[in-house]
């Protein structure tokens, strides 16, 4: 299924020039520079040709970095391994130039640079053009030595280079006669297995390697596919005769698989979450294509400090688009969208790297309908009253995930998160199953060390309790909530914010040690364990009352009967992870019931506090 959605995404991609997708014998490379020499084969210049590349960055910063710039080359994926592997009339710099200044094995970097040479001296007379002539002059009369006056070939880390002639356009692995031959001459080998091929059915060829993928993290080319041990082979079959893909079949899947995620598209249809690089596309084109990738990051257009650094800003191309999306979210019409939700077929891998191959951590394949539905219903489980204007209506699956992590140096450590977490919230987002037990428990984990309950956190854990448990949560605070870790959290919230109007009124200073707040000191206990601490709070609550004004402490003591009355007689000596998120939701509701506008406040209604 996988195979076949990726061949069929490459006969889309072909069609559009933007996606670089390579015909067979060929293949999309980053050039960081070139050879440029005389007709004679004497060298005029080594020119830098990277492109230069501006990313708007949040508060209105532009960032200058340098890219490659993607051209098509003679021959697949630089080939891996510690063996001598030249490519044809390109390579890094190690084999065009003898010039590796990293490389602690100066010999081997010798070796490398005349393995090049020797391949094309040894190709000249078949070849017989002027031009790939030119080439091994330059070839044979070049010293490694000289590359040191040309200094930013030190600053190339990674990347490839071509060879053209002095004042003209086009490279010399561009001529017709050249590609003539290269096409002639492929690996057309009578040892080649024929058999009915896994993707289209049809008798051919069958691949015995499979391309190298590019643009995963974690690894620089790695195979989607591959039997590199007897153990995997079976019935005598060896590498890839084991799963029969047609030649063609195999070029095709790779070219779309890298076109989107180490293509000059790469930007459109690729996403890093939680330690997964994802793929993701449609059936045909259409504008989610243009969105996903923002409600994976964010899904409001304010700054966000939960983004990652260096995503450039939305365009107003994207942003309208992202109304539009979020619109049809918002209210179930998805007529505005420029497809048809029901014909058109939404896609997403997730691969992650290990041991030089992928490993698949999800495929999903549905309509766009059925994914936009599914979509409604994940924030629909998950609204809840905003604490700011500036908190998100729709909050992205980078902003869940960043709550099951880490706080290193103030943010999220975005590198630990758990590389399942990613697929299993992808699949009860878009399938519209349950929400993981383990992220909401980690989110759980989380609340209990930091302290910290924001709109985010309380939001994935009420949609926990609505989608898993049919535990209805009410989006402001409810007065008629009788869960006991709903009534706690809201005692808790009572305590607290009493504990601080008490403090303010003496004119303590609210940070110092003697005086932490309730909630740093006995949130983590009161969540689980409420029976060990709530009699101490009430004694601390009775202090503080005595220091507020009388009014105050009428609604006050209302208030805390109210709670008490549906709590009951003894406290739980144990809060079960569904009532810790009732908890949780319970304390942030009335918190923000205290720091609501009098006039919304029906405390302040009769009673004034000061």
């Amino acid at each position: 299924m996988i195979l076949q959605a990726l061949h069929d995404a490459s006969f889309r991609f072909e069609k559009d020039e933007r996606y670089l997708v390579p015909v067979m014998g060929k293949s999309v490379q980053k050039i960081v520079f070139k050879v440029v020499i005389e007709p004679d084969g004497k060298l005029f210049e080594i020119q830098d040709t990277r492109l230069i590349h501006e990313i708007k960055q949040k508060g209105g910063k532009v960032k200058t970095v340098k890219i490659p710039d993607q051209r098509y080359a003679l021959g697949g994926a630089k080939p891996t391994g510690n063996g001598l592997n030249p490519c044809f009339l390109w390579d890094t710099t190690t084999y065009m130039l003898g010039f590796n200044p990293e490389s602690d094995k100066p010999d081997r970097v010798q070796k490398c640079f005349e393995s090049f040479r020797e391949k094309h001296l040894s190709l000249e007379s078949e070849i017989n053009n002027k031009k790939f002539s030119a080439v091994c002059r330059f070839l044979e009369n070049w010293d490694p030595a000289d590359a040191v006056n040309c200094p930013f070939l030190s600053e190339l880390k990674s990347g490839f280079g071509f060879f053209q002639i002095k004042g003209e356009t086009s490279y010399i692995h561009e001529e017709p006669d050249i590609e003539k031959w290269w096409f002639d001459n492929q690996d057309t080998s009578d040892e080649s297995v024929e058999g009915q091929c896994l993707i289209t059915g049809e008798v051919s060829a069958i691949a015995r390697l499979h391309p190298k993928i590019k643009g995963v993290a974690g690894s620089t080319t790695s195979s989607l596919v591959s039997f590199n041990k007897e153990a995997y082979e079976s019935d005598n079959k060896k590498q890839g005769l084991n799963s029969p893909v047609s030649e063609e079949g195999v070029f095709r899947y790779a070219s779309a698989l890298n076109a989107m995620l180490d293509g000059p598209m790469k930007s459109k249809h690729k996403i890093n979450i939680g330690g997964v690089t994802c793929a993701f596309w449609t059936s045909p084109s259409s504008d989610v294509e243009d969105v996903f990738k923002d409600m994976i990051y964010r899904s409001e257009f304010v700054d966000d400090e939960d983004a990652p650094e260096n995503e450039s800003v939305q365009d107003e191309e994207t942003r309208g688009k992202m109304n539009i999306f979020l619109n049809a979210i918002r209210e179930g019409k998805f007529s505005e969208l420029n497809c048809d939700p029901e014909k058109t077929q939404f896609y997403l891998l997730g691969l992650t790297a290990s041991d030089g191959r992928l490993s698949v951590r999800f495929f999903y394949n549905s309509t766009v309908g059925h994914f936009l539905k599914n979509m409604k219903l994940h924030f629909d489980n998950m609204r809840i009253e905003r604490s700011f204007d500036n908190d998100p209506e729709f909050p992205s699956f980078y902003q869940i995930l960043s709550r099951t992590c880490p706080i290193k140096k103030g943010k999220p450590d975005m590198e630990n998160i758990n590389p399942l977490f990613a697929g299993k919230l992808l699949d009860a987002v878009i399938n519209g199953r349950k929400y993981p037990r383990s992220i909401v428990e980690t989110i759980l984990r989380r609340v209990r060390i930091s302290r910290k309950v924001d709109h985010v956190t309380v939001s994935i854990l009420k949609g926990f309790l609505l989608r898993n448990f049919r535990e209805e949560v009410s989006v402001s605070l409810d007065r008629e909530n009788k869960n006991v870790g709903y009534c706690l959290g809201r005692l808790l919230a009572l305590f607290n914010k009493t504990q601080e109007d008490a403090i303010t009124k003496c004119g303590k200073h609210k940070k110092s040690r003697k005086h932490r707040s309730v909630v740093h000191t006995c949130y983590s206990t009161a969540m689980s364990t409420p029976s060990a601490i709530y009699p101490k709070l009430f004694k601390m609550f009775e202090r503080h009352m005595s220091q507020l004004p009388v009014p105050v402490e009428i609604v006050r003591s209302k208030l805390m009967a109210e709670i008490m009355a549906m709590v009951g007689g003894d406290f739980p000596t144990h809060l079960s992870t569904k009532n810790q998120c009732a908890f949780a939701a319970g304390f942030y509701l009335q918190k923000q019931e205290f720091y609501k506008k009098k006039s919304e406040n029906p405390e302040t209604k009769t009673v004034t506090e000061s």
